[in-house]
């Protein structure tokens, strides 16, 4: 499961653009994409767009985020 970040700031440094591409990539692979406003609570939202990475037997509450996922090539390095 990746969970994209919609909050005010991710969403003004790219991720309404990462999101589609996202949904999009992930289906064909298998990987649940989902959303939340703010998937940050260490102040990382200025380096967005930001992206939870939550894999199989991962145990929370806190899961690796990946920062800049702007682009198609960004999105498949983390799928």
């Amino acid at each position: 499961t990746v969970v994209v970040c919609t909050g005010p700031t991710c969403k003004r440094t790219g991720a309404k653009n990462t999101l589609p591409i996202f949904q999009e990539l992930a289906a064909d692979m298998g990987v649940n994409v989902e959303t939340f406003s703010c998937v940050s609570e260490c102040a990382e939202c200025g380096l967005g767009p930001n992206v939870e990475i939550r894999k199989k037997g991962d145990d929370g509450p806190f899961y690796p985020i990946k920062n800049g996922v702007k682009t198609e090539e960004d999105v498949k390095k983390v799928l």
